[in-house]
């Protein structure tokens, strides 16, 4: 691997598969992230996020596909939740 050069403030060294030269690429909201979701790894795709959750939302996953923010609930009220800011 020859010299690559020199990434800026917060680039990140990605590469994109054998034969082809990594590069220094912004993965930040300015890529398509969105500002407080969660970061995913997608196949050979590189990464996506999740949309923000909202107070009292949790990251729930599901069979074949990305997890998703929602609210935990009891369907017979047995237990109770407190919905806020990191609660």
């Amino acid at each position: 691997m020859g010299y690559i050069g020199t990434g800026q403030d917060g680039q990140t060294l990605i590469g994109s598969g054998a034969g082809v030269s990594a590069r220094f690429r912004s993965i930040g909201t300015a890529s398509g992230l969105t500002n407080h979701g969660v970061v995913l790894a997608q196949d050979t795709n590189g990464f996506v996020a999740t949309t923000a959750g909202t107070n009292g939302q949790v990251l729930i996953g599901g069979t074949g596909v990305d997890p998703a923010f929602s609210t935990i609930t009891s369907s017979d009220g047995s237990i109770a939740f407190s919905v806020g800011v990191n609660t």
